[in-house]
């Protein structure tokens, strides 16, 4: 529906009444009326000369000309400055009625909420997008107030940030929240004081615009920011690390060689060697799943992408005897991301699948198109995530993994989800098949 148009209105002189003839001519009346009977009843008893009764009655005569005309002038003044209040009054009240026909019509145009309030909190302008943010309609909201309209938390919100100002006797800007449908939502309000020809407050007004998403953005690339932090960090530790690995492997094979074939020490070096290579393994897993992602969106193979962590993740697998399974709908299905940022979601959503599986436990990686997008999927068969912990599992810092080899710092899943939002994805997670385990869904959006 188009919005309303404004209505022009006319300013016209306000035309005599008879009440402003009946406040020239009763006066005059009554004045005529007391003057006439009194000044006879004077006249009879003060004078008994005819001749200086005609005198006298010839000079009442002029007198009752002149201050008839001079009551006739008061009056008319009288009844003209009065008339012309009227009319001020009237201009003042066609102004403020083309103004508010003015801001209505604006209003209704508008995807920013835009209210006015009388001095008493009543609401005399609810545009369409308030309605629609608030669920009212119009006709419940125009003349009440907001003690009346919402839960008292909430009204009382909006009563003090009027307050605000009303005593600025400006605009100010406040946040608040409203509920949309079924979240929250953080409205940026700007309210001020409208004011007529006189310089008079008359009404109170509001424009409110949705800054939730604003917000969310905001702390998304903040989460991005710190994830591209976390990511150069662990890639330069990776290669700081290799390096003077690489210098104590070849010490100690110089050092091996030394050391004569019967000595009892001989047969710590194939221990050295094997502790030396697994550090090694780790350092470039590290590297590979941590180092800085290339910008940019690509195809991105699933299966080889699993094979390739597959192997990276073998140790884990072959000590825990857990194997990994791919459940793939279309054998060659492909999507398009960051293809570093993909490695390391999957990577630490499979590292926590081998982790939760029991001795001979199996994990699945399953892949299908869905509408406008592909949803990956790692399946391990655990214990499962509790009803108590299934909030929590997204916190940073959050873990259950306490002693032992697979101690954590619980920022795994939370940076899995922030990957998936930088992605503009999302990461949920639900039980296994038939209940048992966990099962973590990644949907990302066909861009």
């Amino acid at each position: 529906m188009p919005p309303p148009a404004a209505t022009a209105v006319e300013v016209r002189e306000v035309p005599a009444s008879p009440g402003n003839v009946l406040g020239v001519i009763l006066p005059f009346a009554v004045f005529s009326v007391l003057w006439i009977t009194l000044s006879d009843l004077a006249l009879g008893r003060l004078v008994r000369d005819a001749a200086a009764l005609a005198l006298a009655s010839t000079l009442k005569g002029f007198g009752y000309v002149g201050v008839s005309a001079a009551l006739l002038g008061f009056l008319m003044h009288r009844q003209k400055a009065l008339h012309h209040g009227r009319q001020q009054e009237a201009r003042q009240q066609h102004r403020k009625h083309e103004a508010m026909s003015l801001l209505l019509a604006l209003s209704e145009a508008s995807a920013d909420v835009i209210y006015v309030k009388d001095l008493e909190g009543r609401y005399l302008v609810f545009n369409r997008e308030a309605c629609r943010v608030t669920g009212l309609v119009k006709e419940q909201v125009l003349g009440r107030t907001d003690l009346e309209l919402f839960p008292e938390s909430l009204a009382r919100q909006f009563v003090q940030n009027d307050q605000v100002a009303k005593s600025a006797g400006t605009w100010v800007t406040v946040e608040e929240t409203m509920r949309d449908g079924e979240e929250d939502r953080i409205f940026q309000s700007s309210k001020g004081v409208l004011r007529d020809s006189q310089g008079e407050v008359f009404a109170l007004y509001g424009i409110s615009r949705d800054i939730t998403d604003r917000q969310r953005l905001h702390g998304l690339m903040e989460e991005v920011g710190k994830l591209s932090v976390k990511s150069q960090m662990a890639a330069y530790l990776a290669h700081e690390i290799n390096n003077p690995l690489a210098g104590i492997r070849n010490a100690l094979q110089l050092v091996e060689r030394a050391v004569p074939p019967d000595h009892p020490y001989l047969d710590y070096f194939p221990l050295i060697n094997r502790g030396m290579d697994r550090i090694g393994s780790s350092v470039r897993t590290m590297y590979q799943i941590y180092r800085p992602p290339a910008s940019g969106s690509c195809p991105v193979p699933l299966a080889k992408v699993c094979e390739d962590l597959s192997d990276l993740l073998g140790p884990r697998l072959r000590s825990g005897g857990v194997k990994v399974r791919m459940d793939f709908v279309e054998p060659d299905c492909t999507l398009v991301a960051n293809e570093g940022l993909f490695r390391q979601l999957l990577f630490n959503l499979l590292q926590n699948a081998i982790e939760a599986s029991p001795q001979g436990g199996e994990v699945v990686i399953g892949a299908r198109r869905d509408s406008g997008g592909v949803r990956v999927s790692v399946r391990d068969e655990g214990g499962g995530i509790s009803s108590e912990m299934a909030t929590r599992v997204f916190e940073p810092g959050f873990t259950t993994k306490h002693g032992g080899d697979m101690s954590g710092f619980g920022m795994g899943l939370s940076s899995c989800r922030s990957i998936m939002a930088s992605l503009g994805g999302s990461l949920d997670h639900g039980p296994g098949l038939e209940g048992r385990g966990t099962c973590f869904t990644a949907f990302f959006p066909m861009t």
